[in-house]
């Protein structure tokens, strides 16, 4: 049995690129600790799976999903502090939707079944968080040249990422039934290799910036 998927591979080289480049940098070192509980989350699901030969891992997945929730809260609350208005009321409504979404998925459908509700509304929200950060740097009297700007390939890789999952949340059943039953999974694995590509190049710029 291999570990060594392409999402793992991806991950576990957006890791090691965190750890070369945000040990110094601030709140950015927390993307270390997150890209490390992700590899740390894939490998173990990964091997329920495989090596003990588990028929579902969800339950390990729906722990991730309170993970990933703080870290993308934690670094767009950074991104956009001082920026815009009533970020804090923002952050609570958000708060408030993901714990009604968590709840009910775990109410109605028990821990064991992964938390699709809550999964495909929480990353609406992280889209337009994305988004909202993109109209703030759009309209900002400065120029910004993005290509070169940490912060712009990290909430794009979001963006680019949860959209496409979000899209694959509501047409899974359409997919999981095609006649071609790989579709779905080199999606999944195309959207994964985007998202710690992109933040693996954020990480790489904001090495390199004198800024922390």
């Amino acid at each position: 049995m291999s570990f060594f998927t392409v999402n793992i591979i991806a991950e576990l080289l957006c890791f090691l690129t965190a750890l070369f480049a945000l040990w110094r940098k601030g709140m950015w070192r927390m993307q270390i600790l997150y890209m490390f509980l992700v590899c740390a989350t894939e490998i173990l699901g990964r091997y329920l799976l495989k090596g003990m030969g588990e028929t579902d891992n969800s339950w390990l997945y729906n722990i991730y999903l309170l993970i990933e929730a703080f870290f993308i809260v934690f670094m767009f609350y950074h991104l956009l502090q001082g920026k815009i208005k009533y970020l804090n009321l923002y952050l609570g409504i958000f708060t408030g939707i993901f714990a009604l979404s968590y709840g009910y998925d775990f109410l109605f459908h028990g821990f064991m079944i992964f938390n699709t509700n809550c999964n495909t509304i929480v990353s609406s929200c992280y889209c337009i968080m994305g988004m909202y950060y993109f109209y703030w740097l759009m309209n900002r009297g400065e120029y910004t040249d993005i290509l070169g700007f940490a912060p712009f390939w990290w909430v794009g890789g979001v963006i680019l990422y949860y959209f496409g999952s979000t899209v694959l949340n509501i047409f899974q059943d359409a997919l999981i039934h095609a006649k071609d039953h790989t579709i779905r999974r080199y999606m999944i694995q195309f959207i994964n290799v985007v998202l710690y590509g992109s933040w693996s190049y954020s990480f790489i710029l904001k090495r390199w910036s004198t800024k922390n």
